[in-house]
């Protein structure tokens, strides 16, 4: 067992790995969601140009 001297210091850096491990996961999901976004704005005109005109 390891003795722990200072709890506030192990705990600051749990939540700065906690941190860290949610950047790693939602920063790769953020990006896609931007390049699908794009890639929809960019095909949709393509796909139906003429679609809301004949509403």
């Amino acid at each position: 067992m390891m003795h722990v001297e200072r709890p506030g210091l192990l705990r600051k850096a749990l939540s700065l790995t906690i941190k860290g491990l949610a950047m790693l996961v939602l920063y790769p999901f953020i990006l896609l969601f931007a390049i699908v976004v794009m890639a929809m704005v960019m095909i949709s005109p393509e796909i139906k140009p003429r679609e809301e005109g004949h509403d």
